[in-house]
Formats: C-alpha cells, sequence, structure tokens
C-alpha cells in the first residue's frame, strides 16, 4: 500500500478548494446580483409608501383647509384620524362613529395622562371644536349668506367665545361694534387679558363665521375685542341636499305602545325626494313627532335597498299639501355611512348631467308621471 504523506495531503486539500472556489463564483455573483435586487425593491416599496402617505397627509390637509379648520385643529383631527385605526383618514370627516373611537383612545393615551389641568382644558376645548365644525351635533338651519369682515356682524348677533385653556365656549352678544373693535357681554364674567387671542364663532343657518380676535381692554361692561378680515367659513351641515326619487317604505318604532296585540310595525308608502348622507327627506301619508324612531327601507334600484333605523329631525308640509318629513338615519357604521355618501354623490351627479334617477317611472305618492 502507497502512504501518503502530509505534504501529498495539503496539496491535495488545496487543489480541491481552489477548484471549488472556480466552480461556485457564478453562485456568489448570483447571491450579489439578488441581494441588491431585493435591497431595490424595498428602497422603492419604501418611497412609494412614504409618498402616499405625503400625498393623504396633502390632501387630508387640503379637506380641512377648505371646511374651515385651523392648523392646530388639522393636525389634532389628523392624529385623531391615525389613533382611530381606519385605512382612509380623510374617512373621519363624515364618520362619527371614527371620530369617537379616536378620541377615546387619544383620552386614555399616556400623553394626555401627563398633561396638566390647563393643558388638558385646551384639549377638551379644541375637541369639542372639531366635534362642531365636522357637524357631529344637532345644528339648525336657516339660511345664510357670507362676509368678508367681523365688521359686517350686526349688533346683537349671537356669538361664542372658545377663550384659551378654556373648557367648552361661552355664549356671548355683539353689544357694539366699531370700525376697529366690537364690545361682546355674556351670561358669566368674561376675564381676558390684553394681547390674549381669542376664538369667536358666529353660528347663522347651516354655516358659522369664525374668527381670531384680540382681547383689547377688560372692563365690567364686557370685553372689548379688535376686528378681523380673516373669517373662516365654518360648513356646519355635514352633506349637501340632493334632489332625487327613490321609492320608500317607513314605519314609525315606538319604545311602546298601547295595544294588547303583539303585532309587527305597519309600513306605509313613501317617497324619498332628498338626500344627503344619512340624512333622508321624504314624503309620506302621515304625521310624526320630533325625534320620534322609524324604520326606513328605500329601494336604490332593481337589485339593491338599504334599510335602517331613523329618527325624525325635523316635520313640516309643503307648498301642495304634502307632508314631509326629515329623517336621519342613525347608528350607522363607517361602511354604511360611506354608501350613503356614495349614493349622495351619484344622485348629484346624475343632476347635473341631466340624467334621471332611475330607469323607472319617477315615483309618486298621489299617481302622478314626473313629480317635481
Amino acid at each position: 500500500m502507497f502512504e501518503v504523506s502530509a505534504v501529498d495531503r495539503w496539496k491535495g486539500a488545496r487543489s480541491f478548494t481552489s477548484s471549488a472556489d472556480k466552480s461556485s463564483g457564478w453562485v456568489w455573483w448570483v447571491l450579489i446580483i439578488l441581494a441588491l435586487a431585493l435591497s431595490a425593491v424595498v428602497v422603492i416599496a419604501a418611497v412609494w409608501k412614504y409618498g402616499r402617505m405625503r400625498r393623504k397627509a396633502a390632501e387630508f390637509r387640503r379637506a380641512g383647509d377648505e371646511a374651515g379648520f385651523r392648523d392646530e385643529e388639522i393636525k389634532l383631527l389628523m392624529h385623531i384620524a391615525r389613533l382611530s385605526g381606519v385605512k382612509n383618514i380623510a374617512t373621519i370627516f363624515n364618520a362619527d362613529g371614527v371620530f369617537n373611537r379616536g378620541v377615546g383612545r387619544l383620552m386614555h393615551s399616556a400623553k394626555v395622562a401627563a398633561m396638566s389641568e390647563a393643558m388638558c382644558a385646551n384639549l377638551n376645548t379644541m375637541l369639542g371644536s372639531l366635534r362642531k365644525k365636522l357637524g357631529f351635533e344637532q345644528i339648525i338651519d336657516d339660511g345664510t349668506k357670507a362676509i368678508s369682515s367681523s365688521r359686517q356682524i350686526a349688533p346683537g348677533s349671537r356669538v361664542y367665545i372658545i377663550q384659551p385653556g378654556g373648557v367648552g365656549s361661552v355664549e356671548a352678544t355683539i353689544v357694539s361694534t366699531g370700525d376697529s373693535e366690537f364690545l361682546v357681554e355674556a351670561g358669566e364674567p368674561l376675564i381676558g387679558h390684553f394681547g390674549q387671542v381669542w376664538v369667536v364663532r358666529c353660528p347663522v343657518g347651516s354655516t358659522a363665521w369664525e374668527f381670531d380676535a384680540t382681547v383689547i381692554r377688560s372692563d365690567i361692561d364686557g370685553v372689548t375685542l379688535g376686528h378681523s378680515a380673516d373669517i373662516r367659513i365654518i360648513n356646519l351641515r355635514r352633506f349637501p341636499r340632493i334632489a332625487t326619487n327613490r321609492p320608500a317604505q317607513v314605519a314609525m318604532f315606538p319604545f311602546s305602545e298601547d295595544t294588547p296585540d303583539l303585532q309587527s310595525p305597519h309600513f306605509v308608502p313613501a317617497v324619498v325626494v332628498e338626500i344627503g348622507g344619512s340624512g333622508l327627506l321624504i314624503e309620506m301619508p302621515m304625521r310624526a313627532q320630533i325625534d320620534e324612531k322609524t324604520i326606513v327601507v328605500v329601494k336604490i334600484d332593481e337589485r339593491r335597498r338599504i334599510q335602517g333605523v331613523g329618527k325624525v329631525r325635523r316635520t313640516f308640509t309643503d307648498e301642495n299639501g304634502n307632508e314631509m318629513v326629515a329623517i336621519e338615519l342613525v347608528g350607522l357604521n363607517s361602511d354604511e355611512l360611506a354608501e350613503l355618501v356614495c349614493e349622495t354623490n351619484i344622485a348629484a351627479n346624475r343632476r347635473k348631467t341631466g340624467i334621471d334617477q332611475t330607469n323607472e317611472t319617477p315615483v309618486s305618492l298621489h299617481g302622478e308621471k314626473g313629480r317635481r
């Protein structure tokens, strides 16, 4: 037998390593190319995601500006929207459920828990302002017109004062107004310091005029504020009301009834003549009471209908003697509300282009064709 010396073994190992390096060199090149490609994909995805976030934030800010929000209010509302966990942060403009969920998480956060009493009071004031501007409270609808300066607000007008660090707003009255200043009085003492900036909101119908006013002096007669030409028009109505023509069924839904029989709610035929998100203006052949609960079923098209529980917000008789009832659908989640917003937009687009609301004969409770 041949004996292999240590030198022979070393030469063999060297020869094997050299041949292995040559045969596996291309594998290393492939791995390097794959790593570079993967890195490029990760970078491109990160840049795309960042760009999309910036676009969404810009669209959110644009919507906030158009709605009359101040910069700090837009930042707070965006933070609340992100806390709510909703995919599209702009949903918060129309969904009170999203807003309330985000506010709940904000108020239970460690950041708020560490705030001072004054900072918490200021936060509560801003949250109240956001809620009003978003239209998540009942608003009186009287009609409105635009102004360009606080000088145009007549003495005797009712306004709401929001003070820095205050909790909520204070109702006040403009007593007198001059070229450079105006005097306000309230049912409770208003204490202001020279140079303080107060937010003044004057509700007029479905909108409100809001502006920042600087405190000039404060005495027993009231507080004198400086005029402003920077007027923010706040739309207090959540959705535009669009004329439509949809068949519907409505049933009154009282909590209790004086009847010994166990009966199902009685539906009557009705017609939805206006839609505005969760608000429906309905012509129906029976009277209703404010805050009365209802069940509403609306036929959208041949294959689809929407239904929900509603509350009567307003009743009146139109010029033709028809009973009209304004009903707000309540308890809607964000998806259901989004569907109603979509139907409102569809109705608006069809109205602009002159397309009939449906392919059917227009609906009427009086057997007429082509009502309205």
